[in-house]
């Protein structure tokens, strides 16, 4: 469990690396260049804390393999079992040392991730939650909690919405978002396209496009601004 922890934690560092991302910045001691781009600074020592996960995982399974057929009580089989954890535990006991090594060496580039914590709204569940433990703990609370918590998330995404011709937000009717009979989409305009599909970030699965469609009912019911 410890090497799979590490292999996430690995993997993540090193999307956060990258180009596209640069959020962190480790010590070029644990970072390598190109002999085609010397100018890189690949993130090798994560990458082989990652690819180490895969030995631990195949000292566990042999270890597995030299139980499976052994009957109760002591057999020479397992005189094969010392190598087996002892190198396990020296593979993990080496990672981490290198792991705590990057984390103390890494600098963050605050500039570039404070923007992105706006996205995603990641804190509008923690704000229902808040809202709940606040009150009682009925479901008209509760409901209230989505309710408020939805508002506020569309006042910031208004400008994503469908628009009417004349600019005012597009209200068209519930029954526009009724679930279909079979595998047909709800259309706002006879073409056959799901009319939530216009949102940002592409195409949505259909769950995802049936939950925004119950989302925005529920603001026309209880905000009244959709």
């Amino acid at each position: 469990m410890i090497a799979q922890h590490l292999s996430r934690w690995a993997e993540q560092w090193i999307i956060y690396m990258t180009s596209e991302f640069g959020f962190i910045k480790i010590a070029d001691r644990y970072t390598t260049s190109s002999s085609m781009m010397p100018q890189k600074r690949n993130p090798d020592m994560l990458e082989l804390i990652r690819g180490r996960c895969g030995n631990v995982y195949g000292d566990l399974f042999a270890l597995m393999t030299i139980l499976k057929g052994l009957p109760i009580g002591y057999n020479r089989d397992l005189q094969e079992d010392k190598r087996i954890v002892f190198r396990a535990y020296d593979t993990v006991s080496s990672c981490l040392t290198m792991a705590a090594a990057i984390v103390n060496s890494a600098s963050y580039d605050k500039e570039r991730i404070e923007p992105t914590l706006d996205r995603g709204f990641l804190d509008a569940t923690s704000l229902a939650e808040y809202l709940v433990t606040k009150g009682t703990r009925e479901s008209r609370r509760c409901l209230s909690a989505r309710t408020f918590t939805t508002k506020s998330i569309y006042r910031w995404t208004a400008s994503y919405l469908p628009r009417a011709p004349d600019g005012s937000a597009g209200s068209p009717s519930t029954s526009e978002y009724a679930r279909p009979e079979g595998n047909a989409l709800p259309s706002s305009n006879g073409s056959g396209v799901c009319s939530v599909q216009n949102l940002p970030d592409g195409f949505a699965s259909r769950s995802c496009r049936w939950s925004v469609a119950e989302e925005r009912i529920i603001l026309r019911r209880h905000v009244g601004a959709v």
